[in-house]
């Protein structure tokens, strides 16, 4: 017997304090919360400090990624300034009901 996994389009996105998404992958690519930040960010040390600033994590679905994430990949969003850029925050570009998750630790 095959079990066949339902197609999904919501995407993982990773957002800073302020609101500014700096990665997304495909819900379909990693199911879990966890896995999808170990992609975007590799090093634990990161993904704590992240953690500790009040980085999260989220699942959107395509409308909301359209209308959350997509403005702050194309640079044209109205975020405060004062934070990293994506380039020294180390945005990583991976090929998101929102449900919140504080950034894990492990």
């Amino acid at each position: 017997m095959t079990t066949r996994t339902r197609h999904t389009t919501d995407r993982w996105v990773r957002f800073d304090p302020a609101g500014c998404a700096h990665s997304s992958i495909y819900v379909a690519a990693a199911p879990l919360a966890e896995d999808a930040y170990k992609r975007a960010v590799p090093k634990l040390a990161d993904r704590r400090r992240e953690a500790n600033q009040g980085w999260t994590l989220e699942r959107l679905t395509k409308q909301q990624w359209r209308e959350r994430a997509m403005p702050c990949f194309k640079g044209t969003c109205s975020h405060p300034t004062g934070l990293p850029t994506r380039a020294a925050a180390g945005t990583t570009s991976l090929t998101g009901s929102t449900k919140e998750a504080t950034v894990g630790h492990a």
